[in-house]
C-alpha cells in the first residue's frame, strides 16, 4: 500500500474517532436536554390540568353552597308534612330543583335530605323517600361542604358521577335542617383530562383515586373507568408523598405504561380529594422527530468533518509521497539501463533528501561499475542470445513436429481415440467423427462406452488396457448417431506423461466390415 494512502487513511481513521466521539458526546447532550425539555412541558400541563379541574370543583362546590342558601329549600324544610302549605313548598322547591338541573348540563341529580337521611325532593321523582343515611355525602354533608369521591351512582343505572353535598342550617339557631346533594356527571373532567393540546397523538392525562384506579376516560383503552389499576413508577411516587404539597421532580422516568407503550410521564396531586393527575407522552411520540433531526445533523457534522479532513489529508499525503513517487520513477529508469537520469530532491533538507543523495551516489557507484564490466557483460550477453536463438529454434522443430503428428493422425483412415483413466474421451480425429457421427466438441469430454453396441464389453475393454498395458484386435461395434452400426477391431495401449505415470490410452480402431460380409459370403456357398 502506497505512503500517500496509508497518511490519508490515517488522517481519516484519526477523524472519524475523533469525530464520533465528539458527535456521541454532543448526541448525548442533546437527547438529555430534549428529554429534559418534555419533561417539563409534561410537568407544565399536569400543573395547568390540575389547576383547571381544582377550578371545575370550586365551581361545582360553589353551586351547591349556593343551593344551601336557598329560602325557597329553608321553608320546606322547617315545614311539616301536616302542613297545610307543605305540598306547595315542596311542588316549589322540585320546579327549583329541575331548573338547576336543566340550566347546568353537568348536573344531572339533585336532591334534599331531611336530617335522618332520606330524601323529601328531588328533580326525580323516583328518588323522593329513599334512605340515604348511610352514604358518605350525607354522613359527611352535615359538618359542611363535602366532595364525596367519583363513583358508580346504584340509582342511575351506573353512571360514573361526582357528588357535592353541603348542609342546611337555620339561619336563626344555626342548627341542622336538611342536606343538599348535587351529583354532577364527569364531563368537564373528561373534557380537561383528554384535551390533545400539547400532547400530540400520542400523549395523555388522566386522573386515579387513592386505590389507583383510573376515574377518566382513557385516549387508548376502552371502559377503564374504576376497572383499569395503575402501577407505575409515577402512580406510586404520587401516593407516596407526605401531602405537604408537590415538590419539584427533577428526574425523569421512562417506564412502561397501561397500555404497553414505553413513555415518559410525570404526575401532580391533587390533595383535596387524594386524586393522582399522570402525564404521559410516548418515547416515540415526543422524541421521535428531534432524534431524527439530531441523528441528520450528526451525520451532517461527521461527513463535513470526513470530507474537509480527506483534502487535507490527500494534500498533506501527497506532499511526502509525491518526492518518494519521483524517486521511484528515477530507480525504474534506472533499472532499464537509463543511467542518465536526473535525480530529484537532493536539495531538501529533511529525510527525502538524504534519501536522493543516497540514491545519487549509488548512481554514480553503479555508473563506475558498468564501465569497468561492460566488456564482459557484453560476451555473457552474446552468449545468451546464442543460447536463445537455439532455444528458439529447438521449440519450432518441435511444433512443426506436433503439426505432423497431428495431421498423420487426422489423415489416418482408422478412428483413433485417447481415453482418460476414468474413461473419458480426450481427443479424437477426423475419421471418429464419421463413424459416430458425433463431431469433436460433443466427443471431448463424453464416456468412450457410450458409443457402443455393447458399452460393458467396452468399458471392459479399455479397463484391461490400463491393467495389462495394451490390447490386440479386441472386437467392438461403434453405433452412429442415425443406427448405423460399424464392426471393429481394436487396438490399444497406454501412454505416459513426462513424469513417466500413465496418463490415459490410445487406442486405434480397424473397420471389419468388408472382412465380416466375405464371411457371410463363405458361410452361404
Amino acid at each position: 500500500m502506497k505512503i500517500g494512502v496509508i497518511l490519508t487513511m490515517a488522517f481519516i481513521t484519526v477523524s472519524i474517532v475523533a469525530t464520533i466521539a465528539g458527535v456521541y458526546t454532543y448526541h448525548s447532550s442533546a437527547e438529555v436536554i430534549l428529554e429534559k425539555q418534555v419533561h417539563n412541558h409534561l410537568n407544565s400541563v399536569a400543573e395547568s390540568r390540575a389547576a383547571h379541574i381544582e377550578t371545575s370543583l370550586d365551581e361545582e362546590k360553589r353551586i351547591t353552597l349556593q343551593l344551601s342558601k336557598s329560602v325557597v329549600v329553608e321553608r320546606l324544610l322547617l315545614s311539616n308534612k301536616t302542613d297545610e302549605e307543605y305540598n306547595d313548598r315542596l311542588s316549589e322547591v322540585i320546579t327549583r330543583l329541575k331548573n338547576s338541573a336543566s340550566i347546568n348540563e353537568e348536573i344531572y341529580d339533585i336532591f334534599i335530605l331531611d336530617t335522618n337521611g332520606i330524601v323529601i325532593a328531588s328533580n326525580i321523582g323516583e328518588r323522593i323517600g329513599l334512605d340515604r343515611s348511610d352514604d358518605d355525602y350525607f354522613i359527611n354533608g352535615r359538618d359542611g361542604i363535602h366532595v364525596k369521591d367519583i363513583y358508580y351512582s346504584r340509582f342511575s343505572e351506573g353512571t360514573p358521577s361526582l357528588a357535592v353535598s353541603a348542609p342546611f342550617l337555620d339561619d336563626k339557631s344555626n342548627t341542622l335542617l336538611g342536606v343538599v346533594v348535587i351529583r354532577f356527571n364527569l364531563d368537564p373532567l373528561d373534557y380537561i383530562l383528554t384535551d390533545r393540546t400539547g400532547l400530540g397523538e400520542t400523549g395523555e392525562t388522566y386522573l386515579i383515586n387513592k386505590d389507583g384506579y383510573m376515574i377518566t376516560s382513557s385516549r387508548f383503552v376502552n371502559d377503564t373507568f374504576l376497572k383499569q389499576k395503575i402501577d407505575t413508577p409515577e402512580s406510586r411516587e404520587c401516593y407516596e408523598l407526605s401531602g405537604e404539597g408537590e415538590i419539584e421532580k427533577e428526574e425523569i422516568r421512562h417506564y412502561e405504561s397501561y397500555y404497553g407503550e414505553m413513555v415518559i410521564g410525570t404526575h401532580y396531586r391533587i390533595e383535596e380529594m387524594s386524586w393522582c393527575l399522570l402525564a404521559e407522552i410516548s418515547e416515540g411520540g415526543a422524541l421521535g422527530v428531534q432524534r431524527t433531526e439530531l441523528i441528520n445533523i450528526s451525520q451532517l457534522i461527521i461527513f463535513s468533518i470526513l470530507f474537509c479532513v480527506s483534502i487535507v489529508g490527500f494534500l498533506v499525503s501527497r506532499l511526502i509521497s509525491k518526492p518518494i513517487e519521483n524517486l521511484t520513477k528515477t530507480v525504474d529508469d534506472v533499472s532499464m539501463g537509463k543511467l542518465s537520469v536526473r535525480i530529484k530532491g537532493k536539495e531538501r533538507d529533511d529525510e527525502i533528501g538524504d534519501l536522493a543523495r543516497a540514491f545519487d551516489r549509488t548512481l554514480v557507484s553503479l555508473k563506475l561499475a558498468m564501465k569497468q564490466t561492460a566488456p564482459e557483460l557484453k560476451k555473457e550477453s552474446d552468449k545468451l542470445k546464442k543460447i536463445l536463438e537455439e532455444k528458439e529454434k529447438a521449440e519450432e522443430t518441435l511444433k512443426e513436429s506436433q503439426r505432423y503428428t497431428r495431421e498423420l493422425i487426422e489423415t489416418s483412415l482408422d478412428p483413433l481415440v485417447t481415453i482418460s483413466p476414468e474413461g473419458k474421451i480426450t481427443d479424437v480425429n477426423h475419421a471418429t467423427e464419421l463413424v459416430t457421427g458425433c463431431p469433436r466438441e460433443k466427443l471431448i469430454g463424453s464416456d468412450f462406452s457410450d458409443y457402443f453396441t455393447d458399452p460393458e464389453k467396452a468399458r471392459q475393454g479399455y479397463q484391461q488396457v490400463f491393467k495389462e498395458g495394451h490390447v490386440r484386435d479386441y472386437p467392438l461395434e461403434i453405433r452412429h448417431r442415425d443406427g448405423k452400426v460399424t464392426p471393429v477391431l481394436y487396438n490399444a495401449s497406454v501412454y505416459h506423461d513426462t513424469k513417466g505415470d500413465v496418463a490415459g490410452v490410445f487406442a486405434a480402431a480397424r473397420d471389419i466390415t468388408e472382412r465380416k460380409h466375405v464371411e457371410i459370403r463363405k458361410k452361404r456357398k
